[in-house]
């Protein structure tokens, strides 16, 4: 993924689909490191997971933390979730599709899963992802939306080591959400 840093492309206020609940407004902080994220001196990402319309689980995360957690999944899950996405999300057509649409319309970025290609009402659950820096959102490939099938098709190539990991951060940072109790594959932060 590009180091968004220094990345100059499109860019708008933080639309309210991006916003903490608990927080009742932007992310202020990295849920792992606690650093000022409306600095606007680093990138970062915004993870919301909606059972309906209801978020239950929610997260802003630090472009150093996100990259130090990434460096502790297992080379073979890392290698096969690179080649899911890139078989499944065409990337290049996203960033031109998106070129055109207009910054205040959000909702158009997350009409539908970019992996499954379901109209996100087709979903009962699902999670949205956005690049953020300062109070600012780059509005080019991202913000996407991830269906909970296509989540659930991501696990399944985790090793056991990686879904562990992945398990004890969630339990670490938030608890596990009784909504995902019977079910720990329906979520997972997006670290590809």
């Amino acid at each position: 993924m590009p180091e968004f840093q220094e990345y100059e492309g499109r860019w708008a206020p933080i639309p309210t689909q991006f916003h903490s609940l608990y927080h009742e407004g932007p992310f202020t902080r990295c849920v792992d490191c606690e650093r000022d994220l409306l600095t606007g001196d680093c990138t970062y990402f915004i993870e919301r997971v909606f059972r309906g319309s209801e978020p239950v689980c929610e997260m802003a995360m630090c472009m150093d933390c996100r990259g130090a957690i990434s460096q502790e999944l297992s080379a073979e899950s890392s290698q096969r979730l690179q080649a899911f996405v890139e078989e499944r999300f065409d990337m290049e057509a996203r960033f031109e599709q998106t070129g055109e649409w207009p910054e205040n319309d959000i909702d158009r970025w997350l009409e539908q899963c970019v992996i499954t290609k379901q109209p996100r009402t087709q979903h009962r659950n699902y999670q949205i992802v956005g690049i953020c820096r300062g109070d600012q959102m780059s509005l080019d490939m991202l913000p996407i939306l991830i269906s909970q099938t296509a989540t659930e098709e991501m696990q399944k190539l985790l090793s056991k080591k990686t879904r562990d990991r992945l398990g004890q951060m969630i339990d670490d940072f938030f608890g596990m959400p009784p909504e995902f109790a019977d079910n720990p594959d329906s979520y997972s932060p997006l670290l590809w």
